[in-house]
């Protein structure tokens, strides 16, 4: 058999810029795919990257995108027009971080991850690592034997303030009452977590403590 490679000359590279969307964490694309010039192929779909994962595919033409987790500490975009030849054409811009959303945490759980709770007010956080490690005990050893699995825990502690002007401990509850794989973002990066029941308690008409204890799991999102 002899293969023999194709180039197919590539659409036009679409315009993209992106804000936030500061009342939900979460970014906002503008896609703007020009008009074929000459013997260039046109495209018929988007599809959308975050820091070089795919996230979402068929993306309309000359549209809005809204990605609901990205990095509070900003990410890069790359949005790529495929023609139907199939060919591709690029092009990446960095959505950069803005105070408003990168002192806060954020969690996103429920359907395309729409149910939001964040807050920022004396934030303290705090991780455990480390891998599974049991010790037993067996005739003839003296001391206890150690085993060490092969998964590891990663386990994380939030707590602080609610200005019940701006966070409402609702939000959280909302957000631990579904069904559904949490994500955990702050300026440090974003983790899918299993999330213990939230403890918060009201101090006064307008302030409430929130408690959440977070457990990191392989949890893989879906390309959209």
């Amino acid at each position: 058999e002899t293969f023999i490679p194709v180039d197919y000359s590539p659409p036009e590279p679409p315009n993209v810029s992106a804000s936030w969307d500061t009342s939900r964490g979460s970014a906002v694309l503008f896609i703007a795919n020009p008009a074929p010039a000459g013997d260039t192929p046109p495209a018929v779909y988007n599809n959308v990257y975050r820091d070089g994962v795919l996230i979402a595919r068929n993306v309309p033409l000359s549209s809005t995108f809204t990605d609901p987790l990205p990095l509070p500490s900003g990410s890069t975009y790359t949005v790529e027009a495929v023609s139907a030849l199939p060919s591709v054409a690029p092009t990446s811009v960095f959505l950069a971080p803005v105070e408003d959303v990168l002192r806060r945490v954020w969690l996103n759980s429920g359907s395309d991850w729409g149910v939001i709770a964040s807050f920022w007010g004396n934030l303290k956080r705090g991780q455990t690592q480390g891998r599974q490690r049991f010790v037993e005990q067996y005739a003839g050893r003296s001391l206890e034997v150690e085993t060490i699995g092969e998964g590891r825990v990663s386990r994380l502690r939030v707590s602080g303030t609610l200005i019940l002007t701006e966070d409402s401990p609702q939000d959280f509850f909302a957000v631990a009452n579904e069904p559904t794989a949490v994500c955990y973002r702050d300026r440090y990066g974003s983790w899918f977590v299993s999330i213990q029941p939230v403890d918060s308690d009201a101090e006064n008409d307008a302030l409430a403590s929130v408690s959440l204890q977070m457990t990191e799991t392989d949890f893989k999102d879906r390309v959209r």
